[in-house]
């Protein structure tokens, strides 16, 4: 009998084959689809259209997350959804238009697209320039990403500089003693770090002061740490108590200094009683010791004096350092005993009388200082005979 073959197999392929040639081709087939999915949903324009589909739904929780906004202290959706009604009353538009722009600063990395707003059947007067950007970061390794640059909404690293010791209030913001970045002699610094642009708020309280308020404009730029704010203790108004607390120091000051220099202490003795501004004290010091060389003669000096009435009248002004200042008129009643020697012996002499005296208080440090006054020009005391 003759030999047949089976020839049934022939030009079959095996499973392994099989398996990896469907494995391929599904893998094409997702490339294709990922590719497909990435130009349709992940382009720049695409980017933008999200954008803008959740501008028009006034949805400032959705734009915060298609602008990869990180929240902050000032950066939330509520703050977005406030300035947008602020800056382009956006719940009012009803249709918009996209144009690509193109400028020195587009290309292969930045795309531009300017929006165009209509309120009904009339145009808005707001548009907007919005950037996308290639990110650093690759979708699966292979197709670029693009996102959102809000740097045209964003001012970065503000800080506001008050007085020491006072409140900061931004927006309706109670700021935080956490956000204090520096303590000097005469005032504080408040990093806020990133803001959105635009108009903004503060209100600044200090213990004794009128609330000072007032607006400024943030710029969509870095401000690097530098005050973009500066309000001193000159631009704020002393309150009512202000007045009758530099009546008192004064009026505490006037006895302090005669009762010193008549038991002969030190200036620096003085200091731990008299708050004496240390930018004077070098001039007064010298006028107190003064004093004291004058009424040492051993045959006509004071030795006792009393302060029957003392009435101070405050108007307040500006120093040339620019801190706040009161001007002060003191008038004094007086009751004073003198030692003189008249003819080998020592008699004691009493006058009453009255003197104005005139001074001047600075704000500094959250304190009241004795800045100068005439208290220290000479000794208080019925002319001698």
């Amino acid at each position: 009998m003759g030999k047949h073959r089976d020839k049934s197999n022939k030009g079959d392929v095996s499973a392994p084959v099989k398996f990896f040639f469907t494995v391929g081709v599904l893998a094409v087939l997702l490339f294709i689809g990922i590719f497909i999915y990435h130009k349709i949903y992940m382009g720049p324009s695409s980017i933008v259209d999200e954008y803008v589909d959740a501008f028009m739904a006034k949805s400032p929780s959705r734009l915060f997350k298609v602008m990869n906004l990180e929240e902050s202290f000032f950066l939330t959706p509520e703050n977005l959804d406030k300035r947008l009604r602020e800056v382009a009353e956006y719940e009012k538009f009803t249709s918009y238009s996209m144009l690509p722009k193109e400028d020195g600063t587009t290309g292969d990395d930045v795309k531009k697209y300017e929006l165009h707003y209509m309120e009904g059947r009339l145009e808005s007067p707001f548009t907007q320039v919005i950037t996308v950007r290639k990110s650093d970061e690759n979708f699966l390794f292979l197709f670029d990403r693009w996102q959102i640059d809000p740097t045209d909404m964003i001012a970065r690293d503000v800080t506001i500089r008050v007085p020491l010791g006072a409140e900061l209030i931004v927006d309706d913001i109670n700021i935080p003693a956490t956000e204090l970045r520096r303590q000097g002699k005469k005032d504080q610094d408040f990093e806020l770090g990133d803001m959105f642009s635009g108009a903004h708020v503060i209100k600044v309280k200090l213990d004794g002061f009128d609330d000072h308020e007032d607006m400024f404009e943030l710029e969509p730029k870095s401000y690097a740490g530098e005050p973009v704010v500066e309000v001193t203790a000159g631009q704020m108004k002393p309150d009512d108590t202000r007045g009758e607390i530099v009546s008192g120091l004064i009026e505490k000051a006037i006895p302090k200094v005669y009762e010193n220099m008549l038991q002969r202490r030190t200036f620096d003795h003085l200091l731990e009683e008299v708050a004496i501004e240390p930018v004077t004290r070098d001039g007064l010091r010298r006028s107190y010791e003064a004093m004291i060389d004058d009424n040492a003669d051993p045959e006509d000096h004071l030795t006792f004096i009393s302060f029957d009435k003392i009435v101070s009248r405050v108007t307040s002004t500006l120093s040339d350092d620019d801190c706040y200042a009161y001007h002060v008129v003191t008038v004094v009643r007086y009751t004073a005993e003198r030692t003189v020697v008249v003819d080998g012996e020592p008699e004691i002499q009493t006058a009453r009388g009255k003197k104005r005296f005139k001074s001047v208080f600075h704000f500094d440090g959250n304190q009241w200082w004795v800045h100068d006054s005439d208290v220290f020009d000479g000794i208080m005391y019925a002319d001698k005979k």
